[in-house]
C-alpha cells in the first residue's frame, strides 16, 4: 500500500511540478559560487582564462576531458557537466520538420 502510494505521489509530481534539466555551464555557476570560486581559479583547470569565460557564458560546451577534470575538483559526477546530446539533436530535427533549413545549435 505505501508503494502504491509512493508511486501515486511521484507519478503526480513529475506530470504537474517537472524538474527542468541544468545546463552544463549553469551548474558550473552554481559549483563556483558554492566554493566561492572566480573564473581565474578555474583556469589551470579548463587551460586558460578565455576558455573558463567562453564556458561559463555557454560559447562553449565543457568536453569529456575538462569535464572529468571538473568532477574531480568538485567532487562531482562529470556526466552532469556535459552537454545532453540527445537535447541538441531533437532540436536540429524540430526544425528540420518544420520544413524550415536544418539549424543545429552550435557553441563550438
Amino acid at each position: 500500500m505505501l508503494n502504491l502510494l509512493l508511486t501515486l505521489i511521484e507519478k503526480y509530481e513529475q506530470e504537474n511540478y517537472p524538474i527542468e534539466e541544468s545546463e552544463p555551464h549553469s551548474i558550473l555557476w552554481e559549483l563556483m559560487e558554492a566554493n566561492n570560486l572566480q573564473e581565474k581559479d578555474l583556469s589551470d583547470i579548463l587551460g586558460s582564462k578565455t576558455i573558463v569565460s567562453d564556458i561559463l557564458i555557454g560559447k562553449q560546451i565543457i568536453t569529456e576531458k575538462q569535464a572529468v577534470k571538473l568532477g574531480q575538483f568538485f567532487h562531482v559526477d562529470s556526466s552532469t557537466l556535459v552537454t545532453n546530446s540527445t537535447h541538441l539533436v531533437d532540436f536540429c530535427l524540430t526544425i528540420e520538420m518544420a520544413n524550415s533549413p536544418q539549424i543545429c545549435l552550435n557553441r563550438g
